[in-house]
């Protein structure tokens, strides 16, 4: 076990059913509906996109997530766009292949000890609800300049809030994302989290936004 996930053995709520998130940018308003499923050992989440007016860019992923939501395998389809890929934890190496807009791709990512976390915007949940005030990540990008590459994230607690979603009150706690280095220069985000389960509620950067708009339990997702 890695050492700096220690803390996260604490008695992490198991969340199962569907959530549903509403995703605007500039141009796009997206839909993405999450299943979560608790199998032996972990998670099952299975994810669907849909864009208004595009489908092409209808996107089917799945992850197999061990009990602290580490990731240990993800598949992304993309027909529209002739993308099919997969991708395995094997030691300190995330080996991908597949085809991704209708050409063949096997790459090789060399990380660390720390964990991969591809689902990363529902995948904080064990760091939200240890207490702790920063984690570190890998995550593999699938749009924009970070696409089919690898890259560091460092994530740091901020502050807390109280809102409402729906009409129901919830606590929640402001999670700070960027990427390593040098490269969090170019791209930060902050994620709110409700403190009593770790579920992702919203998202904002300077072109996104994300919230949760409703959750239900044991509702399939189409794939």
């Amino acid at each position: 076990m890695h050492v700096f996930l220690s803390m996260f053995l604490v008695a992490l709520p198991l969340f199962s059913g569907t959530l549903q998130y509403r995703e605007k940018d500039k141009e796009r308003s997206l839909l993405h509906a999450v299943q979560i499923d608790p199998v032996s050992g972990g998670f099952a989440v299975l994810l669907h996109t849909t864009v208004s007016g595009r489908p092409e860019e209808e996107s089917f992923q799945s992850f197999a997530v061990d009990s602290q939501w580490a990731t240990l395998k993800w598949t992304f389809g993309q027909p529209g766009r002739r993308s099919d890929i997969s991708a395995s934890r094997q030691g300190k190496h995330i080996i991908l292949q597949g085809t991704w807009k209708g050409k063949a791709i096997k790459k090789s990512f060399a990380t660390d000890d720390r964990p991969w976390n591809q689902p990363f915007q529902i995948g904080l949940a064990p760091f939200v609800t240890s207490g702790l005030k920063t984690f570190q990540f890998w995550s593999i990008g699938t749009a924009g300049p970070g696409e089919m590459k690898i890259a560091k994230f460092n994530s740091e607690r901020r502050e807390s809030a109280s809102a409402s979603l729906n009409g129901v009150p919830m606590e929640l706690v402001r999670v700070r994302l960027k990427l390593s280095g040098l490269l969090s220069l170019f791209w930060h985000g902050d994620y709110w989290y409700r403190t009593s389960d770790g579920v992702f509620v919203r998202f904002n950067d300077k072109e996104r936004s994300s919230e949760l708009i409703s959750e239900s339990d044991n509702l399939p997702v189409s794939h």
